[in-house]
């Protein structure tokens, strides 16, 4: 009888055995705590996962993550993370041990859901780790979204306008001892400020996104604020074209796409959506009112215009036309006494060296630039007496006169006036490949025709493989 029972039994335990839900988990990746942590939710405004991740392994091991949200990316780097929102440290281990990771992420500014897989991987098994950060707030609403992408929004505007201000009076050694490698053209891919220009510029889009987005969807804010939100992106783009030329434009709001791995827009494409923008921006500041004017959204589209060559006539009367409706309306006067001229208004750049300070504050749109550039295009397009006109105004130019035999001339003095009027401004590195003098200016410092384009900062491209680098870097 007692044999029967055994024989019985046996079976019976080895189906039990076989119903073990641990009998399938890998043998050389043990999680603690594991029905809690494999499957975790956070909120948008939340940084890091609910639980940090602790395991055993018998041997080495590596960790990836894998993107399930189509729109945005995520990376295993740790530190400095760049364009991504998720980082995982550490990533790997070189031995069998027990390990404690930790994860962390930015605020979710997209106002979707996006989620990732954090796969572990030792001798052959794996776990996965599934993180989901919703678009909203615990109270279900976007208003702290909407509130702290505002405040980022007009803080990294403000960045980007010092690194941009920084690096172009490096790169045309209006100073030489804020970024010496840059001034010294011996820089290259790997040059923190150009990284840290390109990444803020996009902090810039992707915040102006997220509040264009809170305005326009969900009702929050005002009109005025959309505003202020297009301009600053459109800024960021015309920033961006400037040092880099084409690069991925991102400005989907519905929903909003946050790190897309697209491949560069072309410059023409760039300068196109910049222009289009501005003049709608024209239109909307005319009607709306706000901080933004429809004079600072004509100069912007004005400096796209004239992006790159200057001796496009179609594009010049293009920018001339947004130029002249700023010099016809009377509004702004030549000044002596700094901000007299603004077209913007003024603000406070926090850590801007004293060598870079004219005042107490900063005016990216100055009426000085306005009638450069507009002298500039009509020297072009061949109505040299009203440039001779404005040149008076800087009181210069009482010399010459309204003749093709004097063309020269005329560009060396408007040529002068943006290193004299608008030195240290952001103004000097375009004006001077404009007029076709970077190279040989600063050719004896070391430029090439490579410096007439920032490179991609490689952090970039090896975010992005879809990215592909400027000629000669």
């Amino acid at each position: 009888m007692k044999r029967f029972i055994i024989t019985l039994l046996l079976p019976i335990g080895a189906m039990m055995t076989g119903c073990n839900p641990d009998e399938n988990l890998p043998k050389s990746i043990k999680i603690e705590n594991r029905g809690v942590v494999v499957n975790q939710e956070v909120f948008a405004d939340e940084t890091g996962a609910k639980s940090s991740i602790t395991f055993v392994t018998t041997g080495p091991w590596t960790a990836k993550i894998v993107e399930l949200t189509p729109s945005t990316r995520a990376t295993t780097a740790t530190g400095d993370n760049g364009a991504t929102w998720m980082s995982i440290d550490p990533a790997q281990g070189n031995g069998a041990g027990t390990y404690t990771m930790t994860i962390s992420m930015d605020v979710n500014y997209s106002l979707v859901n996006r989620s990732t897989n954090i796969i572990i991987s030792c001798e052959g098994e794996a776990e996965t780790i599934n993180i989901t950060q919703r678009g909203t707030t615990a109270d279900g609403k976007y208003d702290r979204i909407y509130n702290l992408a505002l405040s980022n929004m007009q803080d990294r505007f403000k960045d980007m306008i010092r690194y941009s201000y920084l690096i172009d009076a490096s790169l045309t050694r209006e100073i030489t001892n804020v970024y010496p490698a840059i001034s010294n053209f011996s820089f290259d891919a790997d040059e923190p400020a150009v990284r840290d220009l390109w990444y803020c510029s996009y902090d810039v889009l992707n915040f102006a996104n997220a509040v264009a987005a809170c305005v326009q969807v969900y009702g929050l804010g005002s009109e005025k604020i959309e505003l202020e939100a297009r301009y600053y992106r459109v800024y960021a783009c015309y920033v961006l074209l400037n040092y880099f030329g084409g690069f991925p434009l991102r400005l989907y709001e519905y929903p909003l796409s946050m790190q897309i791995q697209n491949p560069r827009d072309t410059e023409e494409d760039v300068k196109d959506f910049v222009r289009i923008e501005c003049a709608r921006l024209e239109l909307m500041a005319s009607t709306v009112g706000g901080n933004i004017s429809s004079d600072e959204a004509m100069q912007l589209g004005a400096r796209a215009y004239y992006s790159g060559s200057v001796k496009d006539l179609n594009l010049l009367f293009n920018g001339i036309d947004f130029l002249r409706g700023i010099v016809n309306s009377g509004n702004y006067t030549l000044s002596d006494s700094w901000g007299g001229d603004a077209i913007s208004t003024g603000m406070s750049i926090p850590d801007l060296p004293e060598s870079m300070k004219k005042g107490a504050m900063v005016y990216p749109m100055r009426y000085a630039e306005t009638l450069l550039l507009f002298a500039e295009g009509l020297t072009e397009t061949g109505d040299l007496g009203t440039v001779i006109a404005v040149l008076n105004m800087f009181g210069v130019g009482q010399e010459l006169t309204a003749s093709s035999s004097m063309l020269n001339e005329i560009r060396a003095a408007i040529a002068s006036l943006w290193t004299t009027r608008l030195d240290r401004e952001g103004h000097t590195y375009a004006a001077m490949r404009r007029a076709g003098t970077f190279l040989n200016t600063m050719g004896t410092f070391g430029a090439s025709s490579k410096h007439l384009l920032l490179p991609i900062p490689r952090h970039a491209l090896n975010a992005n493989p879809s990215l592909t680098q400027n000629p000669g870097w």
